[in-house]
């Protein structure tokens, strides 16, 4: 700024000696040079319309953000280990995050017009992901051997969800099915248990099955009235209540 001052009273200086010459008509072709020249230095120097350099509390400037165009980009810590990467292929763009130690953390990418995005821990196990495609979206969440333990869908006819056991075999399963609703449990081989299903007619069911997969209780209620009855392992009707009316 002291430079830039300095410069203008000197051109200040030169406009006094120009009208002095004017008037005593002692104007030489030269001193006319050197003014204009002077008038172009001032004008180089203090350009017009600028924004001024922003400055943090620090006094540490901040560059103008500008457009970036690439085809990747890479971001590195101070010892060079990328720790943001992005870039695209055929099927869309892609955004990987990696932890200090050098493993993937996070992916995101598009592929086959869906989205969907990974989560890994430190181990470099995939714990959980995100999917949205055409049809539904899904939410995973998995173990440290990458066995999924539960999952959230969301479909065309409404949501579900469903809980495995550690060995990977469903234990709990809940959703929306043709206007209703169901609710399974299954025992540790995967075998249906017991379930509960809500139409849309407003018809309710509840049935309990033995191990061998055969139903053994039935309660169902309509929109009169309801029923239970008990089956034996060969299938057949033991108990019924109300009692069927005899003809």
């Amino acid at each position: 700024m002291d430079e830039l001052q300095a410069l203008r009273d000197e051109l200040a200086g030169l406009r006094r000696e120009v009208k002095a010459l004017k008037r005593t008509r002692w104007i030489t072709p030269g001193a006319l040079g050197m003014t204009l020249v002077a008038l172009v230095a001032l004008g180089v120097a203090a350009p017009r319309h600028q924004t001024p350099t922003q400055t943090t509390p620090d006094h540490t400037p901040n560059q103008v953000a500008q457009d970036i165009t690439c085809k990747s980009l890479k971001i590195v810590d101070s010892s060079g280990k990328p720790m943001i990467q992005l870039f695209s292929d055929k099927d869309g763009g892609s955004l990987a995050v990696y932890g200090a130690d050098g493993k993937a953390r996070v992916w995101a990418s598009v592929a086959n017009n869906a989205g969907f995005t990974d989560w890994y821990d430190a181990d470099g196990k995939r714990r959980a992901s995100v999917f949205i495609g055409e049809k539904g979206a899904e939410f995973h969440l998995a173990d440290k051997t990458e066995q999924i333990g539960a999952i959230l869908q969301q479909g065309d006819n409404g949501g579900s969800f469903a809980l495995n056991g550690a060995d990977g075999n469903n234990r709990v399963h809940a959703g929306i099915d043709n206007g209703g609703g169901y609710f399974d449990l299954s025992d540790q081989l995967g075998y249906l248990r017991e379930t509960f299903y809500l139409s849309d007619k407003n018809t309710a069911q509840f049935k309990i099955f033995g191990s061998d997969k055969g139903v053994r209780f039935l309660a169902s209620g309509e929109t009169a009235d309801g029923q239970i009855i008990s089956y034996g392992e060969d299938g057949k009707a033991v108990a019924q209540f109300p009692a069927p009316v005899k003809k």
